[in-house]
């Protein structure tokens, strides 16, 4: 306890500088632990280079997903060297992931997902969806007509789905050429004001957009479709977006606005947080090993 203690009282006399750094190193490092009760049952970072699987890195068991018609690797990523997926628009650009059983009948849940788009959407081009043949089981997060003015790049709402019914965020987005932070969290227990939308990007954090909505629907119907990305078995027409596609994850439980962000930083740490998680990180085992030489 006394040299808890110490190191605790070490940790004060450094000041503010090194107290913020510490924090957001400890955030950080625990980003893997946002909640004691989230599981994050679905994980595609996209960041293969060759071939034509998508590979899940969620909770087993894994539901790798296969490359279809136009859909491929970009070496443009929200942040940092690696790659993202390229679907050019056409029909039949997606990635599938036949049906997904781990994210089905979910009653709560939160997605999210960088999204790029790198030519004018239609109204329903999808960025995900597990909607099957009839519509009327799975869930669905789309792009959709905006409040006001023509549908754009740098002018659209997004729009999420239960089983059939569905709402849009209320508030318009700009993906024209540049990369968004986007998500979504549903609360199937609640018959009222359960559904939220976010968004953020590389440099501003994520934030809610609109006012809470509401999605009378209850938990996700077990009879879902496949999990397509940039597709739907929902609809026979074309639903692809021209764009890129990065980090999409799917959680059992509703993230809060702070667990949210922490999702964005994991995948894009702002230049700032990374100068203080390492001066968090080198000042904690400073004082960790004077104080150990100190008592040695």
């Amino acid at each position: 306890m006394k040299t808890t203690s110490h190191l605790t009282s070490h940790i004060i006399k450094r000041g503010p500088t090194f107290r913020s750094g510490l924090l957001v190193a400890l955030s950080v490092l625990g980003l893997g632990l946002q909640s004691s009760k989230a599981a994050l049952l679905l994980e595609y970072s996209f960041n293969q280079s060759t071939g034509t699987t998508a590979y899940d890195t969620g909770a087993a068991p894994a539901a790798n997903g296969t490359l279809n018609g136009g859909a491929t690797w970009s070496n443009s990523l929200p942040s940092g060297s690696g790659y993202s997926l390229s679907l050019d628009g056409a029909n039949g650009s997606n990635v599938d992931a036949g049906v997904v059983s781990k994210i089905a009948g979910l009653s709560q849940l939160t997605v999210t997902l960088w999204v790029n788009l790198t030519a004018a959407p239609a109204n329903l081009d999808r960025l995900f969806s597990t909607m099957n043949s009839t519509n009327d089981g799975g869930m669905d997060f789309y792009i959709s007509t905006p409040t006001s003015g023509s549908i754009s790049a740098s002018n659209f709402q997004i729009s999420f789905g239960v089983d059939g019914t569905s709402i849009g965020a209320g508030a318009n987005l700009d993906a024209n050429n540049q990369w968004v932070f986007l998500a979504v969290t549903y609360d199937g227990t609640l018959a009222s004001n359960n559904t939220l939308f976010y968004s953020g990007s590389v440099a501003t954090s994520s934030s809610q957009l609109g006012t809470t909505k509401t999605i009378n629907s209850g938990a996700v119907s077990g009879t879902t479709g496949s999990l397509q990305v940039g597709d739907t078995q929902a609809s026979p027409s074309d639903r692809t977006p021209s764009g890129l596609f990065s980090g999409l994850r799917i959680y059992d439980t509703v993230l809060t606005s702070t667990e949210i962000n922490d999702v964005r930083l994991a995948t894009v740490p702002e230049p700032s947080a990374v100068a203080m998680l390492g001066l968090g990180i080198a000042g904690s085992l400073f004082v960790f090993r004077t104080r150990r030489n100190r008592v040695g």
